[in-house]
């Protein structure tokens, strides 16, 4: 293919995902590496086939905040210890997932969700869109009908794992999926890991056109933000968000909540321009009052708080810091005020961020040289 046909193919894939066309150094980009775009059209959402073979869980994305060097498609700003699988499902079929979700004392939480390929969830309050852990512990047979796939979506696995119980993910908690009443096979590790690999630099450029950024040189402590669009939210989750700017540090202090109703909470932080995990902190690692400080690679420190840098590669307003929390009780976007029948509307500012989440809500200090 030549290059003008090359142009050509790239603006059109890039319209399947919904984003706005491509700017000239993003064609120069791909252009550069084409072979990615083929492996994303052959192996990818597009096509959803590995050769002639339907394939499940052709993709799986992760941050090892332990050594992150061996993360694997670290993009949409995943957890410190999650787990994501994703199978594509194709319009005009039915889908079963079949299993069950691990007990919570070895994944903290487990749900599959259907997404558009935007990464947005598929909104639908009659036919389960995502399903969980807590609401399905037993044996789960998930059904995702065509009427639910007008387009191209993808189903995402989620495993929050409890990292001081296991290192992995076992094969046998991936759900068996069933397209129209036949069994696919599964990716293979090697199989995933290598479609994962090659999607990874493509996946980057399409989620910097889709995702929310804020760019403000003011820090800001951490609000509730009006959409995480692109991200993949997943219902029953908060994100809230403390913008960096300009400080050279923030120190995060706050308590630890006591209850079944939330049963995992971290911090991360986020190149907000990459979507990739730069820092991740599950609670396990935090005492139950907890204080501790996030920096710059180069802030100077000497005390006795624990620290966690930001490598060099994300910088000033670039740098964003999530704190994650799933919650049972009234899952978000579901927002009511407090003592109050009405809805808040998003975004929340700090301050009614703060009013909102009241004893788990953390404190921040931002800090200069």
């Amino acid at each position: 293919m030549n290059p003008a046909d090359q142009i050509l193919f790239i603006e059109k894939q890039f319209n399947n995902f919904g984003c706005n066309p491509p700017d000239l150094d993003q064609i120069e980009y791909w252009l550069s590496h084409y072979d990615d775009i083929e492996r994303l059209i052959n192996y990818g959402p597009t096509t959803c086939n590995t050769k002639d073979k339907d394939l499940g869980w052709v993709l799986e994305s992760y941050f090892d905040y332990q050594k992150p060097i061996d993360s694997v498609l670290n993009i949409a700003a995943p957890s410190a210890v999650s787990y994501y699988y994703y199978t594509f499902v194709t319009p005009g079929n039915n889908y079963k997932f079949v299993g069950e979700f691990p007990n919570e004392n070895l994944s903290f939480q487990s749900s599959l969700t259907l997404y558009t390929l935007l990464g947005a969830p598929v909104l639908n309050f009659e036919i389960p869109y995502t399903i969980n852990n807590r609401t399905n512990p037993d044996s789960v047979n998930w059904e995702v009908p065509a009427e639910l796939i007008p387009e191209t979506r993808l189903v995402l696995l989620r495993i929050y794992l409890n990292k001081q119980e296991l290192n992995s993910v076992p094969d046998s908690w991936l759900f068996k999926i069933y397209k129209n009443n036949i069994l696919l096979s599964n990716a293979t590790n090697d199989e995933r890991e290598k479609y994962s690999n090659a999607l990874d630099p493509l996946l980057e450029k399409l989620l910097q056109a889709l995702a929310p950024t804020n760019y403000q040189d003011e820090p800001n402590s951490f609000y509730l933000p009006e959409t995480i669009n692109g991200l993949f939210p997943q219902p029953s989750h908060y994100y809230l968000s403390c913008l960096m700017g300009n400080a050279d540090a923030v120190q995060i202090s706050g308590v630890l909540p006591e209850s079944s109703d939330i049963p995992y909470l971290d911090f991360i932080g986020v190149n907000q321009t990459t979507t990739r995990t730069k820092i991740g902190i599950p609670f396990y690692e935090l005492p139950k009052e907890y204080k501790f400080i996030i920096a710059n690679y180069d802030y100077p420190y000497t005390g006795n708080l624990p620290i966690f840098r930001f490598p060099q590669d994300t910088t000033g307003n670039h740098r964003i810091i999530v704190f994650r929390v799933i919650d049972y009780k009234e899952p978000p976007p579901l927002l009511r005020k407090p003592n109050s029948p009405e809805f808040l509307s998003l975004p929340l500012t700090s301050l009614q961020t703060k009013e909102y989440f009241n004893n788990i809500y953390p404190n921040t200090e931002f800090l200069y040289k």
